[in-house]
């Protein structure tokens, strides 16, 4: 599963910036000192978010502040959040000065290539007119998030059906050619804004623009003033699914192993990675793909480890991707309840045993960990107990940590003189040798229980 937090606004930015907000058009054209369509002239050095960027560019339609014709020298930041422009490409800029002759694009704001700027256009080529009254717009695109291409928009939707609803008041609107909705002067209040949802595609998230709204929330619900403007976007991606159980020889669930969707014939580029991880019962499931024929491949690197004691293996059980089962993933398919059972594995051994603080209070939710730095994935249970498989041939050590917060190191006191009381502390516990199938294995933490400390997923 991917968490993706990109999109249009970012088309600009490095994949690393996270926002938390972003003015509407109508707040990003009344705070900004130029706001026009240019051409980038040229770029040094070129797009690239790490380095600082200036930019030349001509100014080829006005909507504040500059004339047509008129060259802009940017200077952008050498940070993730700072636009970046690339030669020849046509954007919509909303500029603050910087020093005198330079000007900049601020990050987490609303320049953008022209291409994908079409909510703003509405509102900028219907000025004056467009900034006196309240505006509520938005967008409904279809975006996916494909190997090879990563996070894309695939196309907008024209005469999408949007209703805005309070609860006195019901409008209807539909998409333009471009996937934008726009609505004038509506009484201020509280609207629910829903969509006619097409078949066989699902919500990924809305975005909210303008109004002291979060960039990405939980609902599509907005309040309006009556000069506020505020936009509501509309993310969809291709509602499809694969899944399954992923199965030891012997029938046994094997747990946090990574299983990756191969396209057939994968694209171009290293972006994208559609994947999952199996949970405590074996269990994965691959979603959000994109529609296309595929395998699946699981310890897709072919590093034999802890959570991965098996050579890659493509599905249904096969040692090369030619003689892997092939899915044909069509829009709003579900493919459930596959057995992936694994031909082979590394020989393991089993060892059990139980976490507990000095004074021999049980430690729920400790991370277990081998000396081989093989990551475990492995807790504790509420009770302190543990059970794991290793690898037999890496002999090593086992260990357990758990983490303490600030608040635990003020809390308790024998804790804080085992670090920084400013930062989060590891406290890791004894380590005991492993060289087979062991029962009964105590390890134990440097320090006595501590009732203010709870860990850190239970909090």
């Amino acid at each position: 599963m991917r968490i993706i937090f990109l999109f249009s606004f970012l088309s600009l930015n490095a994949f690393g910036c996270v926002c938390g907000a972003w003015p509407s058009a109508r707040d990003a054209w009344a705070g900004s000192d130029l706001v026009f369509i240019g051409v980038v002239d040229r770029a040094h050095p070129p797009k690239a978010s790490q380095f600082a960027q200036t930019a030349w560019v001509t100014v080829r339609e006005s909507f504040k502040g500059t004339p047509i014709g008129q060259q802009i020298v940017l200077k952008q930041a050498g940070n993730d959040c700072a636009p970046k422009f690339d030669a020849g490409s046509e954007v919509l800029l909303y500029l603050s000065p910087l020093k005198p002759g330079f000007w900049v694009a601020p990050g987490c704001h609303r320049s953008r290539y022209l291409s994908e700027a079409a909510d703003d256009l509405l509102f900028l080529r219907a000025l004056p007119k467009s900034a006196l009254a309240n505006r509520l717009s938005g967008e409904v695109d279809l975006y996916e998030d494909s190997p090879g291409r990563g996070f894309h928009k695939v196309h907008a939707f024209a005469n999408m059906h949007v209703t805005i609803a309070s609860k006195t008041t019901s409008a209807d609107v539909y998409t333009n050619a471009d996937g934008v909705y726009e609505i004038y002067g509506l009484p201020p209040g509280t609207y629910t804004v829903s969509i006619d949802m097409p078949r066989g595609l699902k919500l990924q998230f809305p975005m909210i623009t303008g109004g002291g709204h979060g960039l990405v929330p939980k609902d599509t619900i907005v309040s309006l003033g009556s000069q506020t403007a505020v936009s509501v976007d509309f993310v969809l991606y291709e509602n499809n699914k694969i899944s399954g159980v992923l199965l030891t020889p012997q029938g046994k669930p094997i747990q946090s192993a990574c299983l990756d969707l191969e396209p057939i014939n994968p694209p171009n580029g290293r972006y994208g990675r559609i994947f999952s991880c199996t949970k405590q019962d074996g269990s994965f499931t691959l979603k959000d793909m994109p529609s296309g024929r595929y395998v699946i491949v699981a310890n897709k690197d072919g590093r034999i480890s802890i959570s991965e004691p098996f050579p890659t293996t493509y599905y249904p059980g096969l040692p090369a991707k030619a003689q892997a089962q092939v899915f044909d993933v069509v829009r709003g398919q579900s493919i459930e309840s596959l057995e992936f059972r694994l031909p082979t594995m590394a020989r393991q051994v089993a060892v059990r045993g139980r976490v507990q603080f000095s004074d021999g209070v049980p430690v729920p939710e400790a991370y277990l960990k081998h000396s081989s730095n093989d990551p475990t994935f492995i807790r504790s249970d509420a009770d302190g107990h543990f059970s794991i498989e290793l690898l037999a041939d890496k002999r090593g050590k086992l260990s357990a940590e758990i983490m303490a917060t600030p608040s635990d190191l003020e809390n308790c006191p024998e804790w804080r003189t085992r670090g920084d009381s400013q930062l989060l502390v590891r406290l890791t516990s004894s380590l005991v040798p492993i060289s087979g199938d062991q029962g009964e294995v105590l390890l134990i933490m440097p320090v006595r229980s501590c009732a203010a400390w709870h860990p850190l997923g239970l909090r």
